[in-house]
């Protein structure tokens, strides 16, 4: 989403947290990511939305591992750089819609993205096809399928926020090739939680999940 669906201050927040240390769900990627790199041949990992280089806080711990990430937003790439100038070099400016996808990674990421994208198939596609080894999509799935704009309070523009079912999950992961497994969200307890009033006047119940795809 662009930054348009934002305000300034939300900027301010990201720096902060950072600064405290780090965010929950990056600490469990993490956690994720060290139990299965031994097993890696080629262990350089993809994040896809990676903002201000919040998962790189934790990731550049785990030596073994060669991030980088992508993002449409340059805001959000400036202050990755300002932050962590040793990853200049390592993110770049794109959509994982028109993601070439020249050297598969072993490992893909990406935390409250995809359920932002229109075309969200295309993009678990485009995930999945440069994953050889093991793909973390943190993304809101539950029994049916959901679809809502929401627009957070002073900023221009609202924004999409999908909820995908069990079933979409599970035909992703059969025509991509891939196991799929459910693991709980630490950040909010696995539980529904209320994103607030979408555009419509309805309320926004989602449930955060991470999804594993391996293969």
């Amino acid at each position: 989403m662009r930054q348009s669906t934002q305000t300034d201050a939300y900027f301010d927040i990201i720096r902060q947290r950072i600064a405290d240390g780090g965010y929950t769900w990056c600490k469990q990627f993490g956690r994720l990511l060290r139990q299965d790199v031994s097993e890696a041949d080629d262990p350089r990992l993809l994040d896809v939305g990676c903002q201000a280089g919040q998962l790189y806080q934790i990731i550049k711990d785990i030596p073994q591992i060669a991030y980088n990430g992508i993002d449409i937003e340059p805001q959000y790439l400036e202050v990755a750089k300002q932050i962590f100038p040793e990853i200049a070099s390592k993110i770049w400016e794109a959509s994982i819609l028109d993601w070439p996808g020249l050297r598969p990674f072993e490992y893909a990421t990406a935390s409250a993205v995809l359920e932002h994208i229109e075309q969200s198939d295309k993009a678990f596609d485009n995930i999945l096809k440069n994953m050889k080894r093991l793909a973390l999509i943190r993304t809101f799935v539950q029994e049916e399928p959901q679809y809502d704009n929401f627009r957070i309070p002073g900023a221009p523009d609202a924004y999409l926020i999908k909820a995908f079912s069990f079933s979409q999950i599970a035909d992703i992961a059969k025509r991509n090739a891939c196991t799929v497994d459910y693991i709980e969200d630490e950040a909010t307890g696995g539980e529904p939680y209320l994103i607030g009033e979408s555009t419509e006047g309805r309320p926004i119940w989602r449930t955060m999940r991470i999804v594993k795809f391996s293969r």
